[in-house]
């Protein structure tokens, strides 16, 4: 797939490519040296949350201050505005967020008017909604996103390949100053992402965005996000993207700001399970206990060290086995083992150890211990601990 072999690029440099883009082929400084065909159109592919969008918008409000316009969302024209906008579009810079999976083809070129002249001519002509109306304004600068492109409908497609190829919609040409992006999943982020087309597909610039993680933290200490996200995305970067559990960079970002009022904090570990599929708080606590053990494991080696006798030496080892097998989970076992591990190779009884451990369980019918000792060796085998390591 394009996505594969696509450049990767974090949200901070898709903004920056934006901004380019629409500076040196679009801004009405430098149009006159490209035709329309030979401006670049970006297609953003990536899973939902990663921020295609709220680059897109960033750009666009970067650019209306390079070209000292004033800032409107098409979702904000209230028909006031609407009239103010008519009358010196070259004061605006538009941004139309089209989320293109909610429309069909009727609700991008619109509603049939129906026509008649004075000879008796019979015609049909469109009402544009009000953000393609908006767009077609000469003079007017913006930025047309088709956000969910690939989830979008065949008719709304045809729709969205009629802008991209000819720089229009049903009876409404775009300014010159407008650029269109596209943005979608793949179908293995998405259950309804379709294909496109090949023509439209070879039209389009494919970026791949991801978030690094660095540019993540950075990102939420400049946006009010909890601190306690914050700290375990630090501890824990892996887990900034598992899509499977609902743990993406938006829902990370929306739990840590739920998170920094002292109404919501009280739910933090039900939010936390709810939005990202993950208890932080759940995994600090196990940690915690965790620590314990090793900590219990620590002060017996060292009893161990200092114990004289072969006897004393066997019943501090017996401890250890217990409380590796009975209270310490696989996912923490390599810091315990390799803990016991050093021990055991710091004496020059090891075999006399291991064959009176084995002969007083196994071989002297203490099925209890017997366990026990089988057990704790699983546990070494599925840490990737073997005997000559010791």
């Amino acid at each position: 797939m394009v996505y594969e072999w696509a450049p990767r690029l974090s949200p901070s440099r898709v903004v920056d490519l934006v901004i380019d883009v629409y500076t040196e082929q679009y801004s009405p400084r430098s149009i006159s040296r490209y035709r329309p065909e030979e401006r670049i159109v970006l297609m953003l592919w990536g899973p939902p949350g990663v921020g295609k969008t709220d680059s897109v918008k960033k750009a666009s409000k970067t650019i209306a201050s390079i070209l000292g316009r004033e800032l409107v969302e098409c979702s904000q024209i209230t028909p006031k505005l609407f009239e103010k906008i008519i009358g010196d579009p070259s004061k605006y810079f538009v941004f139309c967020d089209i989320k293109l999976e909610r429309y069909e083809y009727s609700d991008l070129i619109g509603l049939p008017n129906f026509r008649e002249t004075g000879e008796g001519i019979h015609y049909t002509d469109w009402y544009p909604p009000k953000w393609v109306a908006v767009l077609g304004l000469p003079g007017v600068a913006g930025i047309l996103f088709f956000d969910e492109l690939t989830n979008a409908a065949p008719d709304a497609v045809k729709c969205a390949m009629e802008a991209i190829y000819e720089k229009k919609l049903g009876d409404i040409v775009f300014s010159d100053y407008v650029m269109i992006i596209g943005a979608g999943n793949p179908p293995e982020h998405s259950s309804v992402a379709r294909n496109l087309p090949e023509p439209l597909m070879t039209r389009l610039a494919h970026l791949w965005v991801e978030v690094p993680v660095e540019e993540w933290i950075r990102w939420a200490r400049e946006n009010d996000v909890s601190r306690e996200v914050i700290e375990y995305i630090s501890e824990n970067p892996g887990k900034l993207y598992i899509p499977w559990l609902n743990a993406v960079p938006r829902t990370w970002s929306i739990l840590g700001k739920a998170l920094r009022s002292e109404r919501l904090s009280k739910w933090k570990e039900t939010l936390s399970q709810a939005l990202v599929g993950i208890n932080p708080y759940e995994e600090k606590t196990l940690k915690e206990e965790v620590s314990e053990v090793i900590e219990a494991v620590d002060r017996l080696s060292l009893m161990f060290s200092r114990a004289r006798s072969l006897k004393a030496r066997i019943e501090v080892l017996w401890k250890i086995i217990k409380i590796v097998v009975e209270e310490m989970s696989l996912e923490y076992m390599e810091a315990a083992i390799s803990r016991i591990s050093r021990m055991l190779t710091e004496t020059e009884q090891l075999f006399d150890l291991l064959y009176t451990l084995y002969s007083e369980s196994c071989l002297g019918g203490d099925d209890e211990k017997c366990s026990l000792l089988l057990r704790f060796s699983e546990k070494i085998i599925n840490a990737n601990i073997t005997i000559k390591e010791w």
